[in-house]
């Protein structure tokens, strides 16, 4: 009996168990731990009675950054009306921290914030678009791919679907070079 536990231990701390940054119908406010650390993974649900969607974000490290003392943030007020597009990017060289949004009832729709953050000396290059990650009334599940982070997004509603597709701008990150003179 006490190696089953010992195993179900291990296999818990395993498994990565995310929960939801939102209930149906009510806000997100989601942002990273560390400011050191961007959104890589997105994964959100529609649900057609509800007329919303479940999400679930999961955050990495900046590659070779060792401390968010640095870091600074700034918050964006709403980015767009209900039931319009977000097309949103964070300042050059600021990359996606935090994802808020409220959602309306009558509009069945989001309205959507962000937070984003920069470390100095790193600089964002080779950026592009993930193109649509999802259907509408269909899973999202998005991964940032490696050496990348996340920089913007542009969001579509449609008033028949009540519901939104997404994509994703991604950029590398690397530390600016430095030239030193005697």
């Amino acid at each position: 009996m006490a190696w089953f536990l010992v195993l179900s231990l291990l296999v818990l701390n395993a498994v990565n168990v995310h929960s939801a940054a939102n209930n149906f119908d009510q806000p997100v406010n989601f942002n990273c731990p560390k400011k050191s650390q961007s959104i890589n993974h997105i994964h959100s649900q529609h649900d057609n009675y509800r007329e919303d969607r479940l999400f679930t974000y999961e955050c990495k490290e900046i590659p070779t950054v060792s401390s968010d003392l640095r870091a600074t943030c700034y918050k964006t007020g709403y980015v767009n009306a209900y039931d319009e597009e977000v097309l949103f990017k964070c300042e050059p060289n600021y990359y996606i921290n935090g994802i808020h949004s409220v959602h309306n009832n009558y509009h069945e729709d989001r309205i959507w914030a962000f937070t984003c953050c920069h470390i100095p000396d790193f600089q964002m290059h080779g950026c592009k678009y993930s193109g649509w990650t999802n259907d509408y009334d269909h899973l999202e599940n998005f991964y940032v791919e490696h050496g990348h982070v996340l920089a913007g997004v542009i969001s579509r509603h449609n008033n028949y679907h009540e519901d939104r597709i997404f994509q994703y701008e991604i950029c590398q990150v690397a530390r600016e070079c430095v030239d030193v003179f005697d």
